[in-house]
């Protein structure tokens, strides 16, 4: 079959760039190997800057997110003793909205759907052939097992870090620059309405904590552990207690509910480059992973999707290569920008491990940066101007 973009990968940025395409009256086919009912159901980041309300908004598949969505004009730092709201609207003039990523996802499958977008589920054996020349090819057998080959002009690798995308391109070509973390984040969604109106990230001795949220009904929390802990180790009720001794603060009490979904992630930085190779184009996850500690991984991927889908449309629509030709170096300027924040936010909250020589001293560093960040008008800006997006336009 024939399409003018083939797009491997139906998480948001796939099926947002198809969207985008879509607007511009450019074809394109989605490949995804895993079944709807999975993508429909993983559990994601929820937290979005301004900027990518805006595009979801342009590209028409905002309006539940108008509806149901929570929009927060700040956030809390809180370490033994104290919290402290850093006012997102005082300092830069933006907010950011809470809107569960498996949402958006829901909307963007509907719209696509709706418009007779051409998907295909539970493929195996996907690989991107022909990138480095005129006539890239993504070959794969589809459901039934029937070999397939998607012919397109482009093709958009937005698989995440697992996915076939980068590993297309060489080795020799690649240059990746990571940092594991020694701590991975536990996180829980229970059925409770949130003990808070905005995002909590507290310093505890006991490791990091953190208050969000999906609905008005339905929390999202996590914890500090080791990378090497595992989800049985941890009871609801050991959970619980965790969470109400590291959010702990005079005059405020966490609300316990109903756990619904609970998982270890690992953290990470990573980031490779380039993000081209021939007319294959990568997005999201497939270059770049970073912490959640700053709510960046997915708006990345819609900055990310925005850049590429305005650039392969110039190229379709109009011929001119300009802007695919500086995809990969104008996309990475924000990525390293975000990634820096990423690790920034992380480094001041997570304590380091009871093993590392340093604990008191980067302790003290920590509560030092967090009582800067809070009492300093400049320092809150910085935070508020990176949390929201509000200083890197999404082009």
């Amino acid at each position: 079959m024939r399409t003018q973009v083939a797009i491997v990968g139906s998480g948001p940025s796939g099926l947002l760039l198809s969207q985008i395409l879509a607007k511009q009256g450019i074809e394109s086919v989605i490949v995804e190997n895993r079944s709807q009912e999975y993508v429909l159901a993983r559990i994601r980041a929820g937290v979005i800057e301004h900027g990518a309300v805006d595009v979801l908004t342009d590209f028409g598949v905002a309006d539940r997110l108008h509806r149901e969505g929570m929009r927060h004009d700040g956030v809390y730092l809180q370490w033994p003793g104290e919290r402290h709201r850093i006012d997102f609207v005082e300092s830069c003039g933006q907010s950011v909205w809470v809107y569960g990523q498996t949402e958006i996802t829901k909307d963007l499958i509907g719209i696509r759907e709706a418009a007779g977008q051409r998907f295909f589920w539970e493929v195996s054996g996907t690989a991107i052939l022909d990138a480095d020349t005129d006539h890239p090819r993504v070959a794969f057998l589809d459901a039934d097992g029937d070999a397939q080959v998607v012919e397109a002009d482009y093709v958009a690798g937005c698989d995440g870090f697992h996915g076939v995308g980068r590993q297309t391109i060489p080795e020799s070509v690649r240059t990746v620059r990571e940092r594991v973390y020694p701590y991975a984040w536990l996180g829980i969604l229970a059925q409770v309405a949130p003990s808070t109106d905005e995002l909590i990230y507290a310093l505890h001795p006991d490791g990091f904590a953190m208050h969000s949220m999906r609905s008005h009904e339905v929390s999202r929390l996590y914890l500090q552990v080791a990378p090497d802990d595992v989800i049985e180790n941890w009871s609801d009720d050991r959970i619980w207690e965790g969470l109400s001794t590291r959010l702990a603060i005079d005059g405020w009490s966490l609300q316990s509910g109903p756990t619904l979904e609970k998982s270890i992630t690992p953290m990470r930085s990573f980031v490779s480059a380039p993000m081209r190779w021939g007319r294959l184009f990568l997005a999201g996850d497939a270059s770049h992973i970073v912490p959640p500690t700053g709510a960046k991984g997915l708006n990345l991927a819609i900055a990310d999707v925005k850049r590429l889908g305005t650039a392969l449309a110039r190229a379709v629509n109009e011929g001119q290569q300009d802007l695919l030709d500086r995809y990969s170096d104008d996309a990475l300027e924000r990525v390293w920008q975000s990634t820096h924040f990423s690790w920034w936010m992380t480094s001041m909250l997570h304590m380091p491990p009871a093993s590392d020589p340093d604990r008191d001293f980067l302790l003290q560093m920590q509560l030092t940066q967090l009582h800067h960040v809070t009492s300093n008008a400049t320092a809150a800006r910085g935070l508020a101007e990176n949390y929201t997006g509000a200083f890197q336009p999404y082009s």
